[in-house]
């Protein structure tokens, strides 16, 4: 027994190591970019660590985080330059500051008035259809009588 959670222990720092070596060399290579994305996610961060883990509010504000991060990132990677000074000109840009965190408030917005909007939309289906059933037990009714309104 002690030997299994000894290999477990091994086997589970050699992952974590391997991750690391992975990591640590691919975060320099990509330091303008790890730059842009450090100071771009930050709403999504404070959203993951501040919110109830059994909700999901994370992934919306996530999401549109990085959709309007993308066009910045996409401008450090292909517009010529993909340097730190490049990273920063982006991240003290006003107009980028708005876009993308203005971007993560609408994943905010999205996630707190699309559950009221489906509901609503699924109660109003709902009643529908419980209009159509007691439209379709009365023409029962009409056809077979009232014993089939009488349940057991």
């Amino acid at each position: 027994m002690a030997a299994t959670k000894k290999k477990e222990a091994s086997s589970s720092f050699v992952s974590k190591m391997s991750l690391v070596v992975l990591l640590v060399p691919i975060a320099i290579i990509s330091l303008p970019t790890m730059v842009l994305l450090l100071a771009a996610l930050l709403p999504s961060v404070v959203v993951l660590f501040t919110e109830n883990k059994s909700q999901y509010k994370w992934i919306s504000v996530g999401a549109m985080n990085m959709a309007g991060t993308f066009p910045y990132l996409f401008d450090l990677w292909f517009g010529g330059l993909n340097d730190i000074d490049a990273a920063i000109s982006i991240i003290t840009s006003p107009t980028a500051i708005i876009v993308i965190y203005g971007s993560a408030l609408l994943g905010i917005v999205m996630n707190s008035s699309f559950p009221r909007f489906s509901d609503g939309f699924f109660r109003v289906a709902a009643y529908k259809r419980m209009n159509s059933l007691r439209d379709q037990q009365l023409a029962l009714v009409e056809k077979w009588g009232e014993d089939v309104k009488v349940g057991d």
